[in-house]
C-alpha cells in the first residue's frame, strides 16, 4: 500500500528539520522505541486477525 506524498509537505518537513536544532540521542532512542512499539503492536494484530480468520 503506497502512499502518495504531496512534494509542498515533503519540502516543509525537509526546511522544519533543518532549522530545528537536533534532537538529543536519548529523544531519537525514545522516538525509535515508540515507533518500533507501533509496529509491533500492528503486526501482533494482524497476525491475531489472521488466527481468527482461518
Amino acid at each position: 500500500m503506497t502512499r502518495s506524498i504531496p512534494m509542498s509537505k515533503i519540502v516543509a518537513e525537509a526546511a522544519q528539520m533543518i532549522l530545528e536544532p537536533p534532537l538529543p540521542i536519548d529523544r531519537i532512542d525514545q522516538i525509535i522505541a515508540e515507533e518500533q512499539a507501533g509496529i509491533d503492536a500492528r503486526r501482533a494484530a494482524r497476525a491475531a486477525e489472521q488466527e481468527t480468520e482461518q
